[in-house]
Order: structure tokens, then C-alpha cells, then sequence
């Protein structure tokens, strides 16, 4: 039918028609071709990522991603392919048909950077980069309206198999021959801007916890992006180049470009200055057009004062998804971690893998579903979550890491690693786990001015017997006072979440006089707050009340990081040492109180066990209202406020400022058990070591208390030392802190005996230097000496102002800084 319809045709039309129908007809079978295939060393195999892969007849061209695949579609057949990485030869390939999962080893190649270094007037290298600093709000993804992603993410931990000895055991062999730890996540997260992002795990596993799930982001890994003024690894903070800061801080070389059509793929090298102690160094490959970052590989530099890892590296690689957006595809971490000790023959090495996919520009999630909570692991069970596993993982598992999974199972079950994670967890809320129970070993002993040592036990249920409370009890003998002390509690969380805590308690004890904490949650880890107590109450109180109290409260988050927290208590004081308040030495108090809590932006992980506060430098402002009512018979009425600010901010990669602006104000005369007494540290005997947070060193022991105060605590610490040889690395701190107070008339005359309080009614001051690291760490520092070594420190502190003492050395404290402010 086309041909008679053909024979027909004019003979000009035809002459015309017909060279045109055998061209398309040529061109059709020339159809787009796919390319695909991965690079590897020829040497060793392994992948070869950020491999430009690019053909000039078509001006198209693509990277090898981290683990060296590559995919690239060419309009037509025959082509050449080019390959070229700085390092290798450049090789080249004649394509003239399908060309589908190849394999390129590309041959080791000597490259001198100062070789290829490009100078003229106005360096390119520069002004690439200010175009892409210029451009960064456009391309960094958090300025994009909202996204979704799925994401798989990989934690493995291996032993360097070179450090073992020939004699090692045959299960340090095997240890050798698997991981020491394989942990796998499947995620969703939502982002809607400003900054409302929410990541849920679907699914976990990590070997050696075959019944337990633990949630694994990204961002526990590294920064999502190098776009952030900091990229963060496993919680260190090192300064991004591609940031207004990072212009100035590092050298920038143009080593290579690729024109590809309109656009042209640049390769730069960045190198920190000598002035950058904490920093990186490696190459970036940077897109024409939009001024994007197309690859990231860098070398992190951690400096003097490494704290986890001696060297590391991270990759990264972003997909065009549009014209305009480049979204990261791949994100590897590569860490050497310090050895545990000096004289340790086996180092570990830490490599991180995540993958992102299915990238939407739109969430799931509307603004008000995002709260506090970022990362929450979803309820899944066992079985479904090894399916969630298998359909999610980007790369499937190796033989090793398949042995890894099977053999550290087994040698979890058989010591009891799920059991030893749960007991290492309740250890930092001084807690061991006898089953069903946990005893709390803060009880066991302690020492105080009044009890001079006192003996006790305390026993709470645990979750393994009930998920929604907690019951149980403590008792306590002092050998210097001989009285018992005893209580109980029952603390009730009928929902996951945690977002509604109440409870009942009974203490027959002592109390601090003139001091109960204001925070609803305890500012930093409970642990580290518990201790900063024990150690004031062990070397400085000496004023005591015994109480005997019942109270009850009522906790609830709510939204836009909100908490309240209302309680009831009611019950008796009496001095533990000789004093009274206005003839009395027995007063009965109920109290009302209402606690509020707010801090903007701060988060949380939510685990179908447990809640976790992130460390975030978010301010908190608390503030308590207080009033004595006379309901059950309470017969000392007045009405407190007190408010209380404070916040930590990271300056530089390791640098921190922090300080806390704290005040009360009580309208009517009260007992000094409920007064403020200003924490003073220093002892008359003078025998005093160590440093209290947010506690006056200068000052003596119950020196001053007050009705109305006001309290501000500065802090400044250099996270790098200004020494660069021998094997000292010392870092300093500088601290202030005030004080000023004011004493209600009548006050000091309705306590016994007579002008025992005074308050500072002009201001105290006092002003530290405190040194960290002091201790020489050595060629090669071990995880032990920078974990524990750089908290450790001696403070040096002077009073000053209206209240400086005749004696000079009066004025002067030494501390040992045990923990940071």
C-alpha cells in the first residue's frame, strides 16, 4: 500500500521525500544507546567513585558514584567514551553497540598539583567558589519548600585484621575474618521548611541485638550536606570550604574541566591554612549553570585534640533530579578510631554507607504533624522488619557481613550482649538491673557533713515487669546522726511517648536547705547532674533538713517544645543543725507548685523503649511559680517566682560559649529552708578539690542567702590549643560568674541565732582560667585518654569586686574540673 502510494508521488516530492524517510528510517536504527558499567582500580579492584565518564561528539557526560558505577545514555552508536580521574590514566573506549554492565580498571597515575595549578590575574578557583557560596541557599536542600526520601543507611565496624598478632586466638580470627558490629536501618523522612524534619525508621537491625531495634539516621553519620556551615561526624564539627567562613580558612586549586554542552563540571582541590587546626582536605567537583556541587571527597583533619577518630574520610554525591536541584544520592564515611589504650595491637575502622531514593519535592507530613520528636523508631515487629530490610537495602549484603550477622548473634546470646546494653543504659541513671528489678546504687553510700557516712538501698520495679510504672523504695542509715531515713515512690507513663508522667512519693530524709532544682528535666545528663550534687553535698553542704513529706505530681509535653509540670507536697522541716525560725524548730509547709519549660527548637529520638533528649544548643527558659497554703495544716505561707535561662552554642568547630542568667523573687519572709543560699564551695579547712557547675568557688560555704536574687554564669572554652609542639595539647577556658541578693526586713532577727544570714546585696564577683588537656596524650592518643582526659582539667579561680578579701590568697581557689561547663 506505502509503495503504490509512492508511485504516485511527483517525481520532485519524491526526490525529495524519499533521501529524508531513508534518513529517519537510518537514524531509527541508531536509537539512544545505555552505557553502564563500573570503574575499578586495576591494581586492587575497588571501586573508583567521582570517575568522569564523558563523550565529546555528544557533549554528555556523568561521575562514577562512591561505590564506581555509572550509567550515561548516548543519542547515538558509534561514540567514544573517555575516562578520567586525577591519579589514573586517562583511558578511552569506541562504543558502537550496546554497552551494559562493563568493567573499566583505570592504572595508577603520579599527579604534582603544583603541576596543574592554574594563577592568572584573577583566579578561577576563587571565583568558582564565590559562585558557589553565591548560589548556595538556591541549591543546599533545606532552602527547597519540602522533600520526602527513603533512605538506607549501613554502620559497620571491622577490625584492622594487620594489627593482630600470628598467636592471636581462633576467635580473634574470626573476629578478623567479620565485623565487629553490622547495624542496618530503613527510613522515611519528611522536611517542611524552615527546619520541620522528622526521620521514621521502619525498619533496624544490629548484630548482636537480635530482639532489639535501635534507630540509625544519616545525620548520625555525617551532615546530610556539605552546605552546612559545619559537616558534623559521629558528633565532631569540622568547617565546611563551601562556606563564607571556608573561603578564608582554606587554598583552593582548579586541577580539571570538563565541558559538557552548556555546562561545565570543574575539579578543585581545597587544603586548610596553618590557622585551621580542625579542617579537611580533598577535591571538589562543582557544575556550571546552577553552581552546584555535583561531589564531595575529603580527608578529615581533626587536629591536636582529636576526640574518636585519628583520620577519616567522607564522600559525597548528589543526583540531578531537575534542572536546578541537586539532591545527595550517597553518602560514605570512612573512620580510623583511636585505640582503646596504650599498647593495643587491634585498631577498629568505621565505615558508614546511606543511600537516598524515591526523593519527592512533598512530605507526608503537614506543618503542625512535626514535633519535637525528629527520629522515632516505628513499631515493628521481628519478622516484618527483616522483610522492610530486604526490600529497602540499596546494596545487598556480602558473604562477611552475612557471617557477621550469624556469628555475632550467636555470641550475643550466648554473654548476654542485649542484657549488658540495657545495664550499661541504666548505669547512667544509677541504676543496675537485678531482673525485674533495678537497685539504684547511688543509695548504697554516701557522705555528708551531718550523716558523716550513711549506708542505704533502694529497689524500683523495672519495664521487664511493667512497661507503665516504675514502684518501689530506698532506705538509709547515717552512722554519724543514727537515724534512719526511708521512702518510696510510684512514677506512672501510660503512653509511648512519654508526654504524660505522674507520680506519688513518701520521704522520710534529708534535704539540702535553701536549695531545690528548679529544672523540670535536668539540663544536662542526668548522670553528670547526679554527680555535681553528690560531690557538693559530699565536700560543701553542712546545712541539712530532715523532712517528712508527701507529694504528688503531674507532668505534660506539649507542643512547640512545651512542658508543665504540677506538684503537691505537704509535710514537716526541722533543722539538722541548731537553728530556728522565729522560736520554732519544727515548721510544717504545703506547697503548691507549677513548673514550665520551653525550649525552641530542641529534639528528641523516640524508641519503643526510651526517649532521648538530642544534644542541641537550643536555649531553655524555665520559670516556677510556688505558693505555701494551709490545706492539711501547713502553717508558713508565702509566694515564690523563679526563672532560669541558659544555652550552649558552638563558636567555630570547636569553640563554645555558654551561660545561664538565673533570679528568684519571694514576696513574704520564709525559713531558710525555703530561701536561697547561694552555693558557695569553699571551706574554711580549705581542703576542697573539685569544681561544681554553676557553683561559686570563691565563695564560703552558706555565706550568703537571700529572698530576691539574680545569678550569671559566662563560659568560654577554646576547643584547640594555641600549642602546636612537643606532646602537650592544652586547652583553656575562661569563666565569670556574679552574684547579688537582697535579705526581706525582719528576716535575719526570725532566725536563731542572730545575723547568721547576710546577702550580697552589692554584687559578688568572681573570675576563672581553667586548663584542659593537660596531660601529655602522646604520638598516638587512645579513646580512653581523649574521652577522659580532655574533661579533666585544673581551675584556677579569684574573687574580686565589693567583696574581695584583705588576704589575697583568701580570694584565690583551686580546682580539678571534672566536667565542663
Amino acid at each position: 500500500m506505502i509503495f503504490s502510494r509512492i508511485k504516485k508521488t511527483p517525481p520532485l516530492l519524491f526526490c525529495l521525500v524519499f533521501p529524508a524517510l531513508w534518513l529517519f528510517g537510518a537514524l531509527s536504527l541508531q536509537a539512544q544507546v545505555s552505557v553502564s558499567g563500573r570503574v575499578t582500580d586495576a591494581s586492587t579492584g575497588q571501586g573508583l567513585p567521582f570517575v568522569h565518564i564523558s563523550s565529546p561528539l555528544s557533549q554528555r557526560g556523568t561521575l562514577s558514584d562512591l561505590d564506581g558505577k555509572f550509567s550515561l545514555v548516548l543519542p547515538s552508536v558509534p561514540d567514544s567514551l573517555y575516562f578520567s580521574l586525577l591519579g589514573y590514566r586517562k583511558s578511552a573506549f569506541l562504543v558502537e553497540g550496546p554497552w551494559e554492565n562493563r568493567v573499566v580498571a583505570l592504572k595508577d597515575q603520579e599527579v604534582n598539583l603544583e603541576e596543574v595549578v592554574i594563577t592568572p590575574d584573577m583566579d578561577p578557583a576563587l571565583r568558582i567558589m564565590r559562585l558557589v557560596i553565591r548560589n548556595k541557599k538556591r541549591n543546599e536542600i533545606w532552602s527547597l519548600p519540602e522533600f520526602s526520601y527513603e533512605g538506607y543507611n549501613k554502620l559497620r565496624v571491622l577490625v584492622d585484621s594487620a594489627g593482630l598478632r600470628p598467636d592471636t586466638s581462633s576467635r580473634d580470627s574470626l573476629l578478623a575474618s567479620t565485623d565487629f558490629m553490622v547495624w542496618e536501618s530503613v527510613s522515611h523522612a519528611d522536611y517542611v521548611r524552615p527546619g520541620k524534619f522528622r526521620e521514621t525508621v521502619l525498619a533496624s537491625r544490629t548484630a548482636g541485638y537480635p530482639d532489639k531495634s535501635f534507630p540509625l539516621s544519616a545525620a548520625d553519620l555525617q551532615s546530610l550536606t556539605l552546605y552546612d556551615h559545619y559537616l558534623k561526624v559521629m558528633g565532631d564539627a569540622f568547617l565546611s570550604p563551601v562556606s563564607g567562613e571556608g573561603l578564608g580558612q582554606y587554598r583552593f586549586q582548579l586541577l580539571e574541566v570538563f565541558p559538557e554542552g552548556k555546562d561545565t563540571l570543574f575539579t578543585l582541590h581545597f587544603t586548610p591554612k596553618k590557622s585551621l587546626q580542625k579542617g579537611m582536605e580533598g577535591l571538589l567537583f562543582v557544575r556550571s549553570g546552577c553552581w552546584a556541587l555535583e561531589s564531595v571527597k575529603a580527608d578529615l583533619l581533626p587536629g591536636s585534640n582529636p576526640l574518636l577518630f585519628n583520620s577519616g574520610t567522607i564522600r559525597q554525591i548528589y543526583q540531578r533530579l531537575n534542572d536546578t536541584v541537586f539532591f545527595p544520592r550517597q553518602l560514605n564515611t570512612d573512620l580510623h578510631l583511636l585505640p582503646l589504650m596504650k599498647g593495643t595491637m587491634v585498631e577498629l575502622i568505621l565505615t558508614g554507607r546511606s543511600y537516598f531514593n524515591e526523593v519527592k519535592f512533598e512530605s507526608q507530613l503537614k506543618g503542625r504533624e512535626f514535633g519535637e520528636v525528629d527520629l522515632v523508631m516505628a513499631p515493628v515487629k521481628a519478622d516484618s522488619a527483616a522483610a522492610v530490610l530486604e526490600a529497602g537495602r540499596a546494596v545487598p549484603l556480602t558473604e562477611r557481613e552475612r557471617n557477621s550477622y550469624v556469628f555475632m548473634d550467636s555470641l550475643g546470646k550466648e554473654n548476654g550482649i542485649s542484657r549488658l546494653y540495657d545495664q550499661f543504659y541504666k548505669l547512667q541513671y544509677n541504676r543496675i538491673a537485678l531482673g525485674k528489678i533495678d537497685a539504684d546504687y547511688s543509695r548504697l553510700g554516701m557522705i555528708t557533713g551531718l550523716e558523716w557516712y550513711r549506708l542505704g538501698l533502694g529497689l524500683y520495679t523495672n519495664e521487664r515487669l511493667l512497661r507503665w510504672a516504675s514502684i518501689g523504695g530506698y532506705g538509709a542509715y547515717g552512722l554519724r546522726d543514727k537515724q534512719f531515713k526511708y521512702g518510696g515512690s510510684a512514677t506512672f507513663t501510660p503512653f509511648r511517648s512519654r508526654a504524660l508522667v505522674a507520680g506519688l512519693a513518701y520521704d522520710h530524709d534529708l534535704r539540702e536547705t535553701g536549695y531545690e532544682r528548679l529544672e523540670l528535666f535536668p539540663e544536662r545528663p542526668l548522670y553528670e547532674q547526679v554527680y555535681q550534687d553528690v560531690v557538693f553535698r559530699l565536700q560543701h553542704a553542712r546545712y541539712f533538713d530532715y523532712v517528712d513529706l508527701k507529694s504528688g505530681w503531674l507532668a505534660v509535653s506539649l507542643p512547640k517544645n512545651f512542658s508543665l509540670r504540677g506538684n503537691f507536697a505537704a509535710g514537716t522541716y526541722r533543722p539538722g543543725l541548731p537553728w530556728s525560725y522565729g522560736g520554732r524548730d519544727t515548721f510544717r509547709i504545703d506547697e503548691i507548685s507549677v513548673v514550665g519549660r520551653w525550649a525552641p527548637g530542641e529534639k528528641f529520638s523516640q524508641t519503643d523503649e526510651i526517649r532521648v533528649r538530642q544534644v542541641a544548643q537550643v536555649p531553655v527558659l524555665q520559670v516556677r511559680w510556688r505558693q505555701g497554703v494551709n490545706w492539711l495544716g501547713g502553717n508558713t505561707l508565702y509566694q515564690q517566682w523563679d526563672a532560669s535561662f541558659h544555652q550552649r552554642v558552638r563558636v567555630g568547630a570547636g569553640n563554645i560559649f555558654a551561660w545561664r542568667l538565673s533570679g528568684g523573687y519571694t514576696q513574704d519572709v520564709v525559713p531558710m529552708s525555703k530561701m536561697y543560699v547561694f552555693r558557695g564551695t569553699r571551706r574554711p579547712e580549705g581542703n576542697v578539690i573539685t569544681d561544681v557547675g554553676y557553683a561559686f568557688n570563691t565563695m564560703r560555704t552558706n555565706e550568703f542567702a537571700a529572698n530576691q536574687y539574680a545569678t550569671l554564669f559566662v563560659g568560654w572554652h577554646w576547643g584547640s590549643s594555641p600549642i602546636r609542639k612537643g606532646p602537650l595539647r592544652p586547652t583553656f577556658s575562661v569563666t565569670g560568674k556574679a552574684a547579688w541578693g537582697r535579705l526581706l526586713p525582719g528576716t535575719a532577727e526570725l532566725h536563731r541565732p542572730y545575723g547568721m544570714l547576710t546577702a550580697p546585696e552589692k554584687v559578688y564577683v568572681e573570675a576563672g582560667l581553667a586548663v584542659q588537656n593537660f596531660v601529655p596524650r602522646g604520638k598516638r592518643p587512645t579513646l580512653v585518654m581523649s574521652t577522659i582526659f580532655s574533661q579533666i582539667g585544673i581551675g584556677v579561680y579569684y574573687r574580686v569586686g565589693a567583696y574581695a578579701l584583705d588576704r589575697q590568697w583568701d580570694n584565690i581557689a583551686v580546682r580539678l574540673t571534672a566536667v565542663g561547663f
